[in-house]
């Protein structure tokens, strides 16, 4: 065979093809593209105009710029004669463009047992989008605190290989650093800081005898500057021999204070932390004559209890001591009540007059109001009077189906927060019905200033709440 003869015909061809484009007025310019450059079928071509009056991709071959490999594009042309011709070309998509590297920080700290995850610490260009790390077979170990280096490169899909970068590595047992730092801040008397770091150990050696011991010394200095009721939370937040004998000599030797105290409380309408500290400082015949802890029980025992309003069929509830009904709000004042027999009675005024008052309660519902008195408060039902209206009760059952589509909606939502994982600024609910879920255990602790909450999780993760909110997380 006559190879010259062969490679004359090939360039012969390869040329009457050009001729052609070249005699279309349509010539490719573009044969190879990077990958990811924004080139068109159509930029592939240069267009003669004073020849074409118009080109047309009639097959682009499926050709993308953004994925590897060989097309074919078809064109059809019309001339300023009014031909129609078609072109074809060929388009080869390529990459040679190298993946670049650079790391986030200057080293890397772990955790013990904490997952090495790469991309979490270098940033990748690449205009493949398809690449991957090497560490060079270098073993991740974070069993124990140790340190090494690590050289790290990246290569895409094409065997393009980036700039590779050393980096220092340090496992660090993170719980003990923090034990420590509990200890040193204990030491300087910092209770509350220390207490936090104490709560957030959970079991680790010894952090939830010395989170009690925290919280016992905070407690102490309110007690030594007379602030008894802030000492009292925090004596009866935690379960410590120590505790128990302030709260007994709280009981026995600053009664009168303490009680002083609670008064002010009450006139706040933390009638929870009253009834929480009577039920402690009081003795059983003190706490029956007592009015500010009966009254405590009586009103904590009402909140969020829902009253029937009969005109219209609705509901309103009772929030600390205000009741609102038809926008207008009325103060609920509690008072004892003794019948002939001198049985009493723990009720509640309505603005102070004892002639409309709160009787009684039935399954948290329905209220009876004074039914001697035939004036507006009639139009609260009794009891009685509820179960005979049955087209009432019907439209009560309406509205319970109401609220159940409301609940199902709710549900929705939350299924859709369960995809979300814990994030600052978050509430309690958000971070219960997100990713997580529900926390293994909860630490609790009440400062004058406010809660802090630590929730814990399965993998030695915690949330960190602050008076409600997210302000830190550890995984």
């Amino acid at each position: 065979m006559n190879f010259s003869k062969i490679n004359t015909l090939f360039l012969i061809l390869l040329f009457s093809v050009f001729l052609n484009g070249c005699a279309s007025g349509v010539e490719q310019t573009i044969s190879i593209v990077e990958l990811g450059t924004a080139t068109d079928a159509i930029d592939l071509v240069e267009i003669d105009k004073s020849k074409v009056k118009d080109v047309v991709i009639i097959d682009d071959g499926g050709y993308s710029y953004n994925e590897i490999g060989e097309y074919t594009i078809i064109y059809e042309v019309t001339t300023n004669s009014n031909q129609k011709k078609t072109v074809t070309y060929n388009c080869k998509v390529q990459d040679t463009t190298s993946p670049s590297i650079t790391a986030k920080q200057n080293t890397i700290e772990l955790g013990i047992d904490e997952e090495f995850r790469v991309d979490d610490y270098f940033d990748v260009i690449d205009n493949s989008k398809e690449y991957f790390f090497d560490l060079n077979d270098t073993e991740i170990d974070t069993s124990k605190p140790t340190e090494f280096n690590i050289t790290v490169f990246v290569a895409d899909a094409s065997g393009n290989k980036s700039n590779s970068i050393d980096i220092r590595i340090t496992v660090l047992d993170r719980k003990k650093l923090m034990y420590e730092k509990a200890v040193e801040l204990q030491a300087e008397d910092n209770w509350q800081e220390a207490a936090i770091l104490f709560g957030s150990l959970g079991d680790y050696e010894d952090s939830e005898t010395k989170y009690k011991e925290c919280i016992h010394s905070q407690a102490v200095q309110y007690f030594d500057l007379e602030q008894y009721v802030d000492a009292f939370k925090l004596f009866s937040s935690i379960k410590f021999n120590e505790s128990k004998t302030f709260i007994n000599k709280i009981a026995d030797e600053e009664k009168n204070k303490i009680i002083s105290e609670v008064n002010k409380l009450y006139k706040e309408k933390d009638y929870e932390n009253v009834q929480m500290i009577l039920e402690k400082v009081l003795n059983s015949s003190e706490k029956e004559k007592s009015d500010l802890y009966q009254f405590s029980v009586f009103m904590n025992s009402i909140q969020g209890d829902y009253l029937w309003w009969k005109q219209e069929n609705a509901r309103t509830n009772i929030s600390k001591d205000i009741l609102t009904k038809n926008g207008k709000q009325y103060i609920l004042e509690p008072y004892r009540d003794y019948d002939d027999n001198g049985m009493c009675n723990i009720e509640a005024t309505l603005n102070g007059n004892k002639e409309h008052r709160l009787l009684a309660v039935e399954e948290g519902e329905i209220w009876i109001i004074n039914k001697d008195i035939m004036d507006d408060w009639e139009v609260w039902e009794s009891p009685e009077v509820f179960e005979a209206n049955k087209q009432k009760r019907a439209e009560y059952k309406e509205k319970q189906k109401e609220e159940a589509i409301a609940k199902a909606e709710a549900q929705k939502k939350r299924e859709e927060m369960a995809q979300k994982e814990p994030a600052i600024g978050m509430t309690h609910d958000e971070v219960r019905y997100g990713a997580w879920g529900e926390p293994k255990d909860i630490n609790k602790t009440t400062f004058a200033w406010g809660t802090t909450e630590q929730w814990c999780y399965s993998g030695y993760r915690y949330v960190y709440f602050t008076n409600g909110k997210v302000d830190a997380i550890q995984e």
